[in-house]
């Protein structure tokens, strides 16, 4: 019982570490938006809240501005507000923190946080950030541009602001490289943490494994009879409690003492080992054969149809058999044997089915060897 709780709880410590090392490394991948929203998280709800005040002051104070330029230069109110929530950006993340609009298809500045520069003033971007600005412009939603690391700007984020869908501005923030190094350290930390994990996850599951695999095989070799690869004895222990689903064959080696004492035991023992081959080969996968002691094997035959067992599979064995030699000093050594079979009795113990079909065995003996007989109790 121990053990088999052991080696659950092996097993699970296993799974565990296999599942946070895969979660770890799938997680990694998404670090630059996860540290991006913790880090960036109050400046966007800034920016909302700057989005929402612009459109309650053109409320309190309509005017008959032309474009948000006009709005700026002519709205005080709107004016000292947009001055004052950009101003609070300000930190040693920001390199840029500027508003820009549209007029007569250029981008001109609104107003600039960290240097001085007119309202109205040109801003002109290269040709890919363009592309950021227009589709942030036109579709009126936040993007993210990645510099990679030029101009000390790691990326920039570019966020709409749209008064009564009338006057439309962006407000750019440019993020330093200093920044964009801290995603990247966080980033590869976390990459390495959980490769490092699934490493060990591995390893530890190949050692399990190998160590198993040698009490498996240890296990089984316990249960091998070392001349013919097939069960033992000890086997029996395991096969006590399904034998009911099982017709009882009992198969021993006709003359097999003729054998040892006139062409020694070696030649014996290869006799033996060619009727567990061909047994092997000729029982099912369901099946099971057990050197029983001896010359002597225990065959357990799975299938319903007991009528069928004796008259086909038991006759198959017997017939493989008999064609089979084993040629020695230039010789040819036939080899023969006799079964006794039990096709019921299924209610009796496996030490019981197995003694009647020994007795059948001999049965099968004493009338004339190479003979099958099958019996009920």
């Amino acid at each position: 019982m121990k053990k088999i709780v052991k080696g659950v709880l092996v097993d699970l410590l296993i799974v565990l570490l296999i599942i946070n090392a895969v979660y770890s490394y799938f997680l990694s991948t998404k670090i630059y938006s996860r540290i991006f929203d913790i880090t960036s998280g109050s400046f966007i709800e800034a920016i909302r809240n700057l989005d929402k005040e612009s459109n309650d002051l053109y409320n309190e104070n309509q005017t008959s501005a032309k474009d948000f330029l006009d709005l700026y230069k002519n709205s005080p109110f709107i004016n000292g507000f947009i001055n004052r929530s950009l101003n609070l950006f300000l930190s040693k993340n920001i390199v840029h923190i500027f508003m820009i609009t549209k007029e007569n298809n250029h981008f001109v500045y609104i107003y600039n946080a960290k240097e001085h520069v007119m309202p109205g003033f040109p801003f002109m971007p290269d040709k890919d950030e363009l592309k950021k600005i227009l589709k942030a412009y036109n579709e009126d939603k936040m993007l993210i541009y990645n510099y990679n690391k030029i101009f000390n700007i790691g990326f920039s984020l570019y966020y709409p602001i749209d008064i009564k869908q009338r006057y439309r501005a962006l407000v750019v923030l440019d993020y330093s490289n200093k920044f964009t190094d801290f995603i990247d350290e966080s980033f590869y930390i976390q990459r390495y943490i959980s490769f490092s994990l699934l490493v060990l996850a591995l390893v530890f599951l190949l050692y399990v494994g190998y160590i198993r695999l040698r009490e498996n095989k240890h296990k089984l070799i316990l249960y091998l009879d070392p001349l013919t690869g097939v069960f033992n004895r000890r086997y029996l222990k395991f096969v006590e409690t399904i034998h009911k689903d099982y017709v009882i064959a009992m198969i021993d080696i006709d003359f097999f003492k003729q054998i040892n004492d006139t062409y020694g035991h070696a030649v014996g023992d290869i006799a033996i080992k060619t009727v567990a081959n061909i047994i092997r080969q000729s029982l099912r996968n369901q099946d099971i054969i057990i050197r029983y002691g001896g010359e002597e094997f225990l065959m357990l035959i799975r299938d319903p149809n007991d009528d069928f067992i004796c008259n086909a599979i038991l006759e198959r064995i017997r017939k493989n058999i008999e064609k089979a030699y084993i040629y020695f000093d230039d010789k040819n050594i036939n080899i023969t044997v006799s079964i006794g079979a039990l096709v019921d009795g299924k209610d009796l113990s496996l030490e019981e089915r197995i003694k009647i079909a020994d007795k059948f065995l001999y049965e099968a003996k004493n009338s004339g060897r190479n003979k099958i007989v099958c019996g009920r109790v």
